[in-house]
């Protein structure tokens, strides 16, 4: 990986789903809750769409703005605090269809991860100064560094709900 962060999720990833089996990443505690291969899969359809944001940043050009007050919270507290306190819905475009199992939605993590680097890398290659360089949907624009702390942020917070899917089975913590 390109970026120290993107690799740190990886990682994450990688440890909190250590030793669990196709059975175990499909495991829902109730309907309506996401399993660990939805959770995955979630965030494979983050990453995803992030890359294919920067690949237009970079075609176009970066797309600054100003955050809301409100926005500006939200940054605070994700990006600085690592915070999600407010429970939201995802949005449909990244929201888990849950026809796919654990082990292909790692894949398309993986995949989709590496996509958002090297889509990062570009645009931070040929647009290396500051400034906010894309909007998050919620978050409002996002400067070059603050996109890969909410990545990793959002990853740390997801990995929770999948400890808590391994201690609901009676399976050692993964992270």
């Amino acid at each position: 990986m390109h970026n120290e962060k993107f690799a740190a999720i990886e990682a994450t990833v990688d440890q909190a789903i250590e030793d669990m089996t196709e059975e175990q990443l499909r495991y829902r505690p109730a309907e309506g809750k996401w399993s660990a291969a939805q959770v995955l899969e979630h965030l494979a359809l983050t990453y995803g769409g992030t890359a294919r944001v920067f690949e237009k940043r970079l075609a176009e050009g970066p797309l600054g703005g100003m955050p809301t007050p409100k926005q500006v919270v939200g940054q605070v507290l994700t990006l600085e605090l690592g915070l999600f306190p407010f429970k939201r819905k995802s949005p449909e475009p990244v929201a888990p269809k849950g026809t796919i199992g654990g082990g292909e939605a790692l894949g398309l993590l993986k995949s989709n991860l590496k996509k958002m680097d090297d889509a990062f890398a570009a645009f931070s290659a040929k647009y290396p100064g500051g400034g906010k360089v894309s909007p998050h949907p919620i978050l409002g624009p996002l400067t070059l560094k603050q996109w890969p702390k909410f990545h990793l942020n959002h990853c740390r917070h997801h990995m929770e709900q999948i400890a808590e899917l391994r201690a609901a089975q009676g399976l050692r913590r993964g992270i």
